[in-house]
């Protein structure tokens, strides 16, 4: 099972904000009001909802489509019949601030089925292409560290991965480093060319040589007092 997370344990503000917007009711300590707004679901790339029987639904109100997909005694499992796929081409965009997707949605002013909304848009970005619905790409490889993607497409896009944005992460794109983007809030999206393309998302802390550093010199420090002490031991004798 995925977490939009990744592996990383440390959950970072812009992912707070979201799901206090949209993932917590507060006050309600009850799994059945665990979340705000459904549409989340669907941005989120979640395809299955585990609904308690006892207490209901994970949200208030379920679209006809959802269908069942198993039951027992304790739990009812829906299939959402609206998700996102995990990474995908959208080709048109537009500029936008954190938060604002899901809201951009439902007030119809954002299809994120054709569009995504980037937080960080550049400015030699490609000519959009209104009505283009996105296209579907493909995890190759997914670990703690290092995400990889294939896409095959005629036209140039904004590859999305939902997982959450971090300056972190590090993306090249055949093998030539890029932009990460903000997309749809809180996921990971950079510019893909035409054609087919190896998309490498690899995890690199802004504070990791510095914490290589201390770590080096504090290994340097232990081999120097064992040294001096062993000198010390042996001229001694």
């Amino acid at each position: 099972m995925y977490d939009i997370r990744g592996y990383n344990p440390i959950t970072g503000k812009k992912y707070l904000e979201f799901a206090n917007d949209y993932l917590t009711k507060r006050g309600s300590f009850t799994l059945a009001d665990a979340v705000k707004d459904e549409k989340a679901f669907d941005l989120m790339s979640v395809k299955y909802i585990i609904c308690p029987n006892e207490s209901g639904c994970l949200f208030e109100t379920k679209d006809e489509e959802w269908k069942k997909e198993y039951e027992d005694d304790n739990v009812s499992i829906y299939q959402n019949p609206h998700f996102l796929p995990r990474a995908y081409i959208a080709y048109d965009y537009l500029p936008g601030n954190a938060s604002e997707t899901i809201k951009l949605s439902k007030d119809g002013a954002i299809d994120i089925y054709s569009q995504v909304e980037i937080d960080n848009l550049p400015d030699n970005i490609f000519a959009k292409q209104p009505g283009q619905s996105i296209k579907k790409a493909e995890i190759v490889k997914y670990s703690a560290n290092e995400v990889v993607v294939k896409t095959q497409t005629d036209k140039k896009g904004i590859l999305v991965l939902t997982d959450y944005y971090d300056d972190g992460w590090q993306v090249q794109v055949n093998n030539k480093a890029e932009p990460l983007l903000s997309a749809n809030d809180i996921f990971r999206g950079v510019v893909v060319p035409a054609g087919e393309s190896e998309i490498v998302f690899n995890y690199l802390p802004g504070n990791f040589y510095l914490y290589l550093f201390i770590s080096i010199g504090g290994l340097v420090g232990l081999i120097g007092t064992s040294l001096g002490l062993l000198y010390l031991k042996q001229k001694r004798r």
